[in-house]
């Protein structure tokens, strides 16, 4: 028996008129030169085209479809997150969600306002980790000059972060309140942590501010 081996082209061919025709496999077959039974198990190993199912899969209630299509909907799960939690394989996941009323493609709305402030307000966090370590560790060769604009770069954003939460309070209070009881995203603490390890790599007071931030007021009784 000879075998003839199978540019990628034609297969890249034939995975296209599974995806974005109606074509049978008789019909695609003959128009690529391709085996039928070949075109039938590219087709079943790489989930080129789902089946129809006629009803849901079993145990799953129109409710419970009705869930993961919303899951489906929010930004930033993606078709193999859902399969995970499932425990679908590869294989299995595109005629599973096809069975539950998912579109082939998920159509996934872009984030909103709250979620992007949200993702902006844990880069922040992430930055002042990075900082802490930084000035914790007192590398030698550390740039001061650098850290102190990264530092009152950080402020500014924090301060216009400050001053719309103020406005949408209810959406902060929404997205805030951690499992330990302290809020990640409370924008006067991180405010206070720069300043505290500014303070402690320069050797001044923690209330002392960052430049040009005045000091703050001494405490009654403090000594020079």
């Amino acid at each position: 028996m000879i075998l003839t081996p199978i540019d990628g082209a034609r297969k890249a061919e034939a995975e296209r008129l599974f995806r974005e025709t109606d074509r049978t496999v008789a019909q695609i077959a003959a128009e690529t030169g391709l085996v039928a039974a070949t075109l039938r198990k590219w087709n079943r190993h790489g989930g080129w085209r789902v089946a129809p199912a006629k009803a849901p899969p079993a145990a799953w209630s129109a409710p419970r479809c009705a869930a993961l299509a919303r899951i489906d909907r929010v930004h930033g799960v993606s078709r193999d997150d859902l399969a995970a939690v499932l425990g679908l394989s590869r294989r299995r996941a595109p005629a599973h969600f096809s069975a539950c009323g998912l579109p082939e493609v998920a159509t996934q709305p872009p984030p909103g306002p709250a979620a992007l402030r949200l993702a902006l307000r844990s880069h922040i966090a992430r930055q002042i980790a990075g900082f802490d370590a930084a000035l914790t560790e007192a590398a030698p060769g550390l740039d001061s000059a650098r850290v102190l604009r990264d530092l009152g770069g950080l402020k500014r954003l924090l301060d216009d972060l400050d001053a719309e939460s103020q406005v949408r309070g209810s959406e902060t209070d929404a997205e805030s309140g951690a499992a330990d009881g302290s809020d990640p995203n409370d924008l006067p603490a991180l405010r206070a942590q720069i300043a505290q390890r500014y303070a402690a790599f320069m050797g001044e007071r923690p209330d002392a501010g960052l430049p040009p931030e005045p000091a703050a007021a001494p405490r009654p009784g403090a000594g020079p």
